[in-house]
């Protein structure tokens, strides 16, 4: 997946932020990891803490304006989170992002 007009880099500011109702000081509540599979415009933060991988998606517009984060999902796992690596490739003409 090429970024709009052929370019090499895109610059876009938009703030994701995750905040836990429960715990009143940040560090209380994240232990955070985070991966990165911009070429699929994948982010993917964890939370150790509790256990949970969020995938936020980017949807790269024609143009830096319109670039924007326009999906996430939770997944609960059941091991600890000690550490995060994400990978990407086309299997069978068919895009796949895996995190690990």
């Amino acid at each position: 997946m090429a970024l709009p007009n052929g370019s090499d880099s895109l610059n876009c500011t938009q703030i994701l932020e995750l905040k836990s109702s429960a715990k009143p000081r940040a560090e209380e509540a994240f232990f955070n990891q985070e991966v990165a599979l911009s070429q699929r415009g994948l982010i993917s933060p964890a939370n150790a803490k509790k256990n949970a991988i969020y995938v936020v998606h980017l949807d790269y517009g024609p143009n830096p304006a319109s670039t924007r984060l326009d999906y996430i999902s939770e997944f609960t796992v059941t091991m600890p989170i000690l550490s995060l690596t994400g990978t990407s490739d086309v299997v069978h003409d068919k895009s796949v992002a895996q995190v690990y």
